[in-house]
């Protein structure tokens, strides 16, 4: 075999080696990308429902305090999907780990609203005994469910967080094992190719000129002819 086959043999193998260690390193850059967009994405999410949590705690003392105890017209939307948390629920899309969460708000959240269209029929009615009543066994109680819901939902993103975290220091870890022993399998096959591919040869040829020179120097000049 030609020197020049086997270096085209052996470059063949090293860009094997190179071209599998890049897509490793496509395939990493990239999830490690994605990993980092949703840490970002979800402490905004913590914040939105940290927010909407004191939105309707503000929503149910208006109704108690503002309209039932002081008689000021209530002007808080009375339609679940109205508020602030059910236009952000109707639209928002959660990820596969807070689904189960996710749906624990519908439920609570509407009734909250529905205890309010009940309170405010009772207070125009002149009926406030009524009113106080579906205050604490409805009212209430589901706005402490709709809180421990969103609650869950912010303690579940903290989770999906430091996963993506550890799931990313683990990523970097692999990157750089992986990093390692490509180079050295390039090493050693470098060392194969340089050693089996040149340097053995070149020994070879070395000798069959040394042995030429030897012969020469004998005065038997039948090697080179037989050359």
């Amino acid at each position: 075999m030609k020197i020049s086959t086997k270096l085209t043999i052996g470059v063949t193998g090293i860009s094997v080696v190179l071209l599998f260690v890049a897509v490793l390193l496509f395939w990493t850059s990239n999830r490690v990308a994605n990993l980092i967009i949703d840490i970002q994405e979800l402490p905004k999410l913590q914040a939105k429902l940290g927010t909407l949590t004191i939105q309707h705690y503000q929503w149910v003392e208006a109704l108690g305090v503002g309209t039932m105890l002081m008689k000021k017209p209530f002007t808080k939307a009375l339609d679940p999907t109205k508020c602030d948390l059910g236009k952000w629920y109707y639209s928002f899309t959660p990820p596969e780990e807070l689904k189960d969460e996710y749906v624990k708000v519908e439920e609570p959240h509407k009734r909250i609203h529905a205890s309010g269209t009940k309170i405010l029929d009772a207070v125009n009615k002149g009926d406030i005994e009524t009113a106080i009543q579906i205050y604490q066994t409805e009212t209430l109680p589901n706005l402490d469910s709709t809180r421990t819901a969103l609650t869950n939902l912010r303690l579940g993103a903290m989770k999906i967080i430091n996963k993506n975290l550890h799931n990313i220091e683990n990523s970097m870890n692999n990157l750089k094992n992986i990093v390692i022993i490509a180079f050295a399998i390039l090493l050693l096959l470098t060392s194969i190719i340089s050693y089996f591919f040149l340097i053995k040869p070149l020994k070879q040829s070395f000798k069959k000129v040394i042995s030429l020179a030897e012969a020469v120097s004998r005065g038997d000049f039948s090697a080179i002819k037989e050359e």
